[in-house]
């Protein structure tokens, strides 16, 4: 008779969240169609180590099964996946399992998930319809924008990209890939589009898209394939803030060099005359950067054949109505100059 096939797994277990972390391996038998949570099954049955020591059953969260949920989410040999859609035949052994981190840690592989509700609480993550007005008929959804939305419509707040974004993290104060999409989501939405204001100002808040580094992992690591800011249809919403903080940089170095040449009558100049030369200031920036990044900026099908070219990205921000990045701006610098 063959030999029993078995399955090494090393699970990395937390009896609290301020307790320390302690690994402890358990073995069971191989079956073809073996998934991550149905191993985990397996343990809690018979929660023996390898050198036969009864322990308390591991710790973690499930659900629907069917890569819906996202509950069961967790770090499977390095890299956040859901454990009910990871086999083990596709796994090398021995099998590691470890509780997200980004998030904090409630007990073995059981996480906290709701600083990512409260981050879709920040962008406004919904639509208002509160009773108080009459809806008869279902607005008709833009079918230019219905397959974007769809998609993003996919995402189940399990966190994978969050646990894969180098910027997400007690290093930074980025909300993540998945609000700041949702808000896109939103903002493509009939009824939703009139609080796209709101979305906006809080995407340009602190810790909000400017903190994002475009490194790409979000869309890696992404079970549902969401293209989170990779696409081009998704370009124009991260580029506007992660390439527009640069522009900002660019042009704090050039109200500093032009401070000088203001000197003492800054002080003397009415706010908005100031700001406006500020604006000035900043769209030559602007127009300088253009060379460096602009050329990525994606102009929409209608008008590229309008145009021969890329216009400079500042007039590209002007026209998306992103004027207030640079109003926000310079009306803190128009200020600390007039200081």
């Amino acid at each position: 008779m063959a030999e029993q096939k078995k399955v090494r797994i090393i699970v990395e277990r937390q009896d609290g969240p301020k307790e320390k972390p302690y690994n402890q391996e358990f073995e069971i038998d191989y079956r073809p169609g073996l998934n991550i949570v149905a191993a985990l099954m397996e343990i809690q049955k018979n929660p023996v180590t390898v050198d036969g020591k009864k322990v308390p059953p591991v710790t973690w969260e499930c659900n629907c099964l069917e890569k819906v949920c996202g509950a069961c989410m967790m770090v499977i040999n390095g890299k956040a996946r859901q454990a009910c859609c990871t086999l083990v035949d596709t796994l090398k052994q021995p099998i590691h399992l470890q509780p997200a981190r980004t998030f904090p840690v409630i007990r073995d592989l059981l996480i906290d998930r709701s600083v990512m509700f409260e981050s879709l609480k920040r962008i406004h993550g919904w639509v208002e319809v509160d009773g108080t007005w009459e809806v008869k008929d279902a607005p008709i959804q833009n079918p230019y924008t219905a397959q974007t939305a769809y998609e993003i419509s996919h995402c189940m707040t399990c966190g994978c990209c969050l646990e894969a974004c180098p910027n997400v993290g007690p290093q930074s104060d980025f909300i993540g890939p998945a609000p700041t999409v949702q808000a896109y989501l939103f903002n493509l939405h009939p009824l939703g589009k009139f609080d796209a204001p709101k979305r906006l100002n809080a995407l340009m808040e602190k810790g909000g898209i400017t903190s994002c580094g475009n490194s790409q992992n979000c869309v890696e690591a992404c079970p549902k394939n969401i293209k989170l800011s990779g696409g081009q249809r998704f370009r124009q919403s991260i580029q506007c803030g992660a390439q527009g903080s640069n522009v900002l940089r660019r042009c704090t170095a050039a109200a500093a060099q032009n401070a000088h040449a203001l000197g003492g009558k800054a002080a003397q100049l009415p706010g908005k005359i100031l700001r406006l030369a500020l604006i000035a200031h900043c769209r030559n920036a602007q127009t300088e950067s253009a060379s460096s990044f602009g050329q990525n900026f994606t102009i929409p099908a209608a008008k590229r054949k309008k145009e021969k070219g890329l216009r400079p990205f500042s007039r590209l921000l002007f026209e998306k109505r992103k004027t207030f990045f640079l109003i926000r701006f310079c009306t803190d610098a128009g200020h600390l100059i007039a200081g």
